[in-house]
Formats: structure tokens, C-alpha cells, sequence
């Protein structure tokens, strides 16, 4: 059948069915998040590089860590994740938990924290 035959009426009704349930499914929990006063924190988290989403999930599991188990979360060198961790410091991500320098702990910034821990 020629496209300009065809009846499509039944594809469009099934994909905007689609639509709706993939728009529901982000919009209970959204409304349950606001009714607990949780805040939106999209400005936030753009501000953030894509390492830097990968290192949250990372901090949600554990609330310290290491800068060799940061360079192992994206395979680098001690040198390098050393490096990625003071720039992080510097720019206000990460705070430095125990400052020796062979075992040099870090953990979230006071606002990322708060932010996955539900506080506003």
C-alpha cells in the first residue's frame, strides 16, 4: 500500500498511549517528590561534567573516598585521579576529609550532599 493510502491511525493511537504511560511513570514520582518538599535540582547537576555525574552515583554508595578508588571508577593512574581530585576540590565539588597525602580521603561538597541525602 502506497504511504499516501495507508491507514496509520492505529500506530498513532498506540504511540501516543506510549507517550502518555512513559510521561506518567516521570510524573508520580516527581509529584510525590514535591509533596515532600524536595526541590528541583536540574541547574545543579548541568552545572556538573560528565565525570562528575559519574562520581555522585559513586558517592551515593559511599559516603567517603579515596582518590585511587576515583581514579579506578574511570581507570586511571594514581597520578591522574590525584590530579582530577584536586582540581575537583578547587572548583568546590569534593572537600578533603583526611588531608595525608598517602591516604587522602575526599566526600561530597556540603550542597551535593544535601542534595542526595533529601535535605534541601
Amino acid at each position: 500500500m502506497d504511504r499516501a493510502e495507508a491507514e496509520i491511525a492505529g500506530w498513532v493511537s498506540y504511540f501516543l498511549e506510549g507517550v502518555a504511560v512513559a510521561f506518567e511513570r516521570v510524573h508520580d514520582p516527581a509529584e510525590s517528590e514535591s509533596a515532600r518538599g524536595g526541590k528541583e535540582q536540574t541547574k545543579l547537576l548541568r552545572g556538573l561534567d560528565a565525570q562528575q555525574r559519574k562520581a555522585l552515583a559513586r558517592f551515593l554508595r559511599s559516603r567517603e573516598g579515596a582518590g585511587k578508588e576515583i581514579g579506578a571508577l574511570f581507570g586511571f593512574q594514581p597520578s591522574t585521579a590525584a590530579l582530577l581530585c584536586q582540581c575537583w576540590v578547587g572548583g568546590g565539588f569534593l572537600e578533603v576529609t583526611d588531608p595525608a597525602r598517602t591516604s587522602r580521603r575526599y566526600r561530597l561538597n556540603d550542597v551535593y550532599e544535601a542534595m542526595f541525602r533529601g535535605e534541601s
